[in-house]
């Protein structure tokens, strides 16, 4: 079967009649001043033809101005009035499909490549293919489609001017959003953030379920902007002084040389709440995370390494919603150095394992605000990892194969092939004091051990893109420096 494409650009809605009278299999609606790229349609075709489910593709995008249509367009009459190829000012490389990452901003973008029959069944239901109506086109399709494709290759050359928000249009896409969550009964609001365009989801907690805090400590001291302190007694009364929300319990997994006064502080401040464990094997923080398991009560476990301090005070109402939801296998946080800068916007697997643009200062949004918005990524650090217990149990916790580099990243992927996603999201904010109480080291078995078990995954990460250089953590276009 071939499937066949008719490419409109419509200016406003079109009506259901128009759409039935169109005998091709999918629809490629583009925006007034947008074109497809020049040899794009033959790969829309192989997807297209891939499987007879397919309902939904969309593709990368870059962006241009009227100066470089008419320096560089090159329009191929004999493809289609709406193809061209002007000279790019800069380029969209998406991830596969990430639908916490749409309910966010539309970063599938304004080409929509929709199959014919979906199209009519949305119309019908009260969608518009309405330029300023297509984050809302592409929500509905989202909730519909039996499978969605990513191109990873510049479909679409977006004029600049279409970018524009007004904030009319960010009324229409924050309804849209509200209109999403109702439709797919996700109990939550939905408000605008900052960048604009971008909008943030607060789900509402289901019940009261209790979180159990697992710390593993040996009591270590460091110094943190001037001041000396002991991480786990700094790090537990932060949790207890600053979250507002209080079903949890904190279990404490203690080296037994860890100082008793270390220990008396946890108990005066903790109280009730404190679990306390004690752990005389040689160090391997997956198994001190395993013993952690065993003494919680929690429906959800909270993995919190010891040199942590809380920022803000509803860290945990914006994490828990997310893991609770049936298909999240863990959430992750942002997490920043104490100077400020980022340590942690999930990892990205792109050859070997990395911190999602490391460094960055606090409200740097990122490219195409990679780190202003909840997405799906491939793993987080354990420094701090919400997964429900029953998620935890199901892949057998954590693998004690990796005493210290990496446990997280195996536990990430367990979760990825048993087909729970890893959602991050930027509105629960923490210090990690990092390298503070342990030598950051990679030791050859480690390395040996990981890329034995997971070198086939360790090069795919599906919300990376093949446009972007490997070995590096910074979204750096192939082939520039």
């Amino acid at each position: 079967m071939t499937a066949h494409f008719s490419i409109i650009s419509p200016t406003a809605d079109l009506d259901v009649d128009v759409i039935e009278a169109v005998a091709a299999e999918f629809f490629v609606i583009l925006r007034p001043g947008d074109c497809l790229a020049i040899g794009v349609l033959p790969l829309l075709e192989t997807l297209a033809n891939s499987a007879n489910d397919v309902d939904y593709i969309y593709g990368d995008e870059d962006y241009f101005d009227n100066e470089a249509l008419a320096a560089g367009a090159d329009v191929d009459a004999d493809v289609d009035e709406h193809v061209a190829e002007p000279w790019p000012e800069r380029a969209f490389y998406k991830p596969d499909f990430s639908p916490e990452r749409l309910r966010s901003h539309n970063y599938c973008g304004p080409c929509v490549v929709v199959r014919t029959t979906l199209l009519r069944e949305l119309i019908k239901a009260g969608a518009s293919v309405a330029p300023d109506r297509r984050y809302d086109l592409v929500l509905r399709i989202s909730e519909r489609a039996r499978r969605v494709l990513h191109l990873p290759a510049v479909l679409c050359h977006c004029h600049t001017s279409n970018a524009e928000l007004t904030p009319l249009d960010d009324e229409r896409q924050l309804a849209a959003v509200h209109a999403h969550l109702d439709r797919s009964l996700i109990d939550g609001v939905a408000e605008s953030s900052t960048p604009p365009g971008t909008y943030r989801v607060r789900r509402n907690i289901e019940g009261q379920p209790k979180v159990s805090f697992i710390i593993p400590t040996r009591g270590s001291h460091g110094t943190v902007w001037g001041l000396d302190r002991c991480f786990v007694v700094d790090a537990v009364r932060s949790i207890i002084d600053t979250a507002t929300y209080r079903n949890f319990e904190l279990v404490v997994v203690y080296d037994t040389p860890t100082p008793a006064d270390t220990l008396d502080s946890l108990r005066r401040i903790a109280g009730d709440r404190l679990v306390l464990v004690p752990f005389d094997r040689p160090f391997n923080f997956s198994e001190k995370i395993n013993v952690g398991r065993i003494h919680a009560s929690g429906e959800l476990l909270m993995l919190f390494n010891d040199d942590m301090q809380v920022i803000t005070p509803d860290f945990l109402e914006a994490m828990i919603p997310l893991a609770m939801e049936a298909h999240v296998g863990s959430v992750g946080a942002k997490l920043l150095l104490s100077d400020g800068r980022l340590q942690h916007g999930g990892h990205v697997y792109n050859g070997e394992p990395y911190h999602i643009l490391w460094g960055r200062w606090r409200n740097d949004p990122g490219p195409f605000d990679l780190l202003a918005v909840q997405r799906e990524c491939i793993g987080v650090t354990a420094a701090c990892l919400m997964t429900r217990t029953d998620v935890f149990d199901s892949v057998g916790g954590f693998s004690t194969v990796f005493p210290i580099d990496f446990n997280d990243v195996d536990f990430a992927l367990k979760l990825e092939v048993n087909g729970y996603r890893t959602v991050w999201t930027p509105f629960a904010e923490l210090y990690h004091f990092e390298t503070m109480t342990r030598e950051k080291t990679s030791r050859p078995e480690a390395i040996a051990a990981m890329y034995a078990r997971w070198a086939h995954r360790l090069v795919n990460d599906p919300y990376y893109n093949p446009n972007l250089a490997p070995h590096r953590f910074d979204w750096v276009e192939l082939g520039l420096r």
